[in-house]
Order: structure tokens, then C-alpha cells, then sequence
């Protein structure tokens, strides 16, 4: 039997090129050598000089393997990515999850992951095909705002177009035979820059390009219609990771937006108030910083969060308006179909005070808006994702439904 055990730790030399890994042990022994196998209770750990050694898995503190491994919890459960083990924490590195900070005591096997080893030899072997993201990664779009996503100094340059469409229709008071309709067709062109920085930290800007048409329509007297093209209210924001996912609990991070009123408010009355829905900008400032969770399930990762927005006040016929604060819940999951395409829905709840004007509270005035997005992100290339979108607006007071989709090109 101790035969076997030196021919088997020779046939596994001579298998592939011998790359350190280490065993750190709850009595403060360290083995260097190569990890054979892992599966509770054993470790068989081949060691540079002593030979194989068979080491209880329920003694080791810690694991550290250079090659890309697939490691296997108690409740079947898989993460992949490169083991560590460094400042007394045991840490997963993924290139799509970040750090998953573990605990040796909830593995249940490590395996070599060959096709991401196989993968990484590519990209060293062809360093200028290389952007960004790894192509074993799957397409993780759908995370966007939700956690960070940019390594440091890492760059995204985005444009999105969306499409959305209002009708509102009525009968005029003196006339029940005549009907008024008033149609808004708006499509936003958006351009958009992201920045990676050091500690888990992201800064984006957005500029939107509004174009929008109206056209009010009696069906007895008359068809007029307003053109606006203008630039939109400018966002810029921060997403910053507070915390990597661990096995017992999600990802947290925090994030703030800015919105700025440099879009078009427009102010017609009557009998010229349906121009209103041309405006491209909301017409005042609006700030809104939230939580966001993420946690993945492999094949599956849960997202949600939750905000709070404030408003300042703005100017509509000669009268003072501010609108209420707003709370904002989200929730949703994204599925990787394989390392090119996945899978997104998302659910989105937000509540808004009753609006103050000229200083006074209309009461009734507050609103509720329900949500539900589908989406798929694309990778055509390593630098380049697509990702389409639609929104369905739910309930009465929901926004309009709309149609979107957006390319982000990794620098």
C-alpha cells in the first residue's frame, strides 16, 4: 500500500508542473506541496520531500491553490475561483463574484477546475486578446448599481437607448362626441463612464440626450404636435463595497446618486400645457444613497437593496412645488445560461410623500410605483456586452412601459 501511494504521488508529478500549494493546520503546522485530493473527512496532500501524507480535513485551518479550483459545501452548493489562505481568513478570488471570504469547516471538496486552468493559460499565452472580464466568466450586467463590478483602474465606456410611450385620453366638457388625446413618444440617448478604484470603490457619470415628440389629436377640430431635443438631467453616483460575500452572509454595498437638473423643465398653461410632456429634466436636484445586497446560488445570484431619495423644490405656473421623499425597495435574480449569456428579473417598489406647494401639504398626493424588468446580457466579445431590457409598468400609478438596451464596452 505504501508503494502505491509513492507510485500514485509520482504519476500525479509527472501529470502536470508541480505549483506549490499549502496546507495551513489548526496547530500552526504549514505543508507545502500539492493538494491530491479533498474531499471530508480526508485531504491527501503530497508533500516536496515527506511524501503523501492523509490529513483529516476537520484539522485544517486553511488552504492556498494557484490553479483555478471548484469548491463543493456541505449542502452542494459551488463557488469557483482560486483558494487563499492570507491574514488568517480563508478567501475565494472570483472573477465574477470578487472575494468570498470562507470557512474551511463548510467545504466538502476542493476539485481543480481544468477548463478555467485551460482558459487562463490561453489568456497568458495571448495577452492582447485580453479585456477586462475573463471569457469563463459569465455576463453580469444585470449587477450593474447593485455591486461593484470594475477591478481598479479598470474602465467602461456605455450607451443605452431607451424607448417609452404616454397616451393620455379624455372627452372635452362641452362636446361628449369629441375626444382628446394627448401621445408623448420619448427616446433617451444615454453615454456613460465608469471608473474602478482601489478598495472596492466605483464612480460613474451618465449623460442623457432626450429626444421627445408630442401630438395632441382632437378627433373633431384639430391635430398639433411639438418637437424637443435636449440634453436630459445629467446622474453621476458612487458604488462602494463594504463587504464581500462570506458563506454565511451576501455581498454589502452602499451607493449614492446624484441627479442634476439640466434638462429642459417646461412650463406651458393652459391652453398649451400638453407641450409639458416634451420636458427632458425633472427641473429640480434629486440625491438618493441606498444598500445593496448580493449573493450568489450557484447557478443563480440574488440581488436587492434599498434607498431613500430627497428632492428640492422647483417652480410650475408661478407656484412653488416639492415633491415628497421617496423610499425605494428592489429585488431580483440573475441566471447564467453559460460564460456568454444570462438571465434577469427584477422587481422594483418605490413610495413618494405627498407633494408640498407653496409651502402647503396636498394631501392624497402621494403615489406608489411597481415595476417588473426582464432583461439579458450578452457578451459578443471580452470587451464588449449588450444588454436589452423591458419594463412593465404595474398598477395605475406605475410608469409607462419601455424598451431599452445598453453596450458597455471594458477599457
Amino acid at each position: 500500500m505504501k508503494g502505491f501511494s509513492w507510485i500514485l504521488a509520482g504519476v500525479l508529478m509527472v501529470s502536470f508542473a508541480w505549483a506549490d500549494d499549502q496546507l495551513v493546520l489548526k496547530n500552526g503546522d504549514q505543508l507545502t506541496g500539492k493538494v491530491v485530493t479533498y474531499s471530508a473527512p480526508i485531504c491527501l496532500f503530497d508533500t516536496k520531500f515527506g511524501g503523501l501524507v492523509r490529513v483529516p480535513t476537520d484539522e485544517v485551518l486553511g488552504v492556498s491553490i494557484e490553479d483555478p479550483v471548484l469548491v463543493v459545501f456541505d449542502d452542494d452548493q459551488r463557488l469557483g475561483g482560486v483558494l487563499s489562505y492570507e491574514s488568517e481568513r480563508l478567501v475565494l478570488r472570483s472573477d465574477a463574484l470578487g472575494e468570498v471570504v470562507l470557512s474551511a469547516e463548510s467545504i466538502r471538496d476542493i476539485r481543480r477546475d481544468y477548463a478555467a486552468q485551460k482558459t487562463k493559460e490561453a489568456n497568458v499565452a495571448e495577452p492582447e486578446a485580453s479585456y477586462g472580464e475573463e471569457v469563463s466568466e459569465p455576463a453580469l450586467d444585470f449587477l450593474r448599481g447593485s455591486t461593484v463590478l470594475l477591478k481598479d483602474g479598470q474602465g467602461e465606456f456605455s450607451l443605452g437607448l431607451r424607448y417609452s410611450r404616454q397616451r393620455f385620453t379624455y372627452p372635452t366638457m362641452f362636446n361628449s362626441d369629441d375626444i382628446l388625446n394627448t401621445t408623448s413618444n420619448r427616446l433617451d440617448t444615454v453615454f456613460g463612464y465608469s471608473l474602478g478604484l482601489a478598495n472596492n470603490t466605483e464612480l460613474w457619470v451618465r449623460l442623457p440626450y432626450v429626444f421627445t415628440n408630442v401630438k395632441d389629436v382632437s378627433s373633431n377640430e384639430f391635430v398639433r404636435s411639438d418637437e424637443v431635443n435636449d440634453l436630459g438631467d445629467v446622474q453621476f453616483g458612487m458604488q462602494y463595497l463594504i463587504r464581500p460575500q462570506s458563506w454565511d452572509w451576501p455581498s454589502v454595498s452602499w451607493s449614492v446618486r446624484v441627479s442634476a437638473p439640466t434638462g429642459k423643465k417646461l412650463d406651458y398653461e393652459a391652453p398649451e400645457n400638453w407641450k409639458n410632456l416634451g420636458s427632458t429634466g425633472s427641473g429640480h436636484w434629486a440625491a438618493t444613497t441606498g444598500l445593496d445586497f448580493t449573493r450568489s446560488v450557484d447557478p443563480i445570484v440574488l440581488f436587492g437593496g434599498v434607498n431613500y431619495s430627497r428632492f428640492t423644490q422647483f417652480k410650475t405656473a408661478g407656484r412653488k412645488v416639492e415633491p415628497g421623499a421617496g423610499l425605494g425597495l428592489y429585488y431580483g435574480l440573475g441566471f447564467a445560461v453559460n460564460e456568454r449569456v444570462s438571465l434577469s428579473g427584477r422587481m422594483n417598489f418605490a413610495h413618494y410623500d405627498n407633494v408640498h406647494l407653496d409651502g402647503v401639504e396636498m394631501h392624497g398626493s402621494s403615489s406608489e410605483q411597481l415595476d417588473l424588468g426582464l432583461g439579458l446580457s450578452y457578451r459578443v466579445n471580452r470587451a464588449l456586452t449588450m444588454s436589452p431590457n423591458l419594463t412593465f409598468g404595474l398598477g395605475s400609478e406605475a410608469s409607462e412601459p419601455s424598451i431599452s438596451v445598453n453596450f458597455a464596452w471594458k477599457m
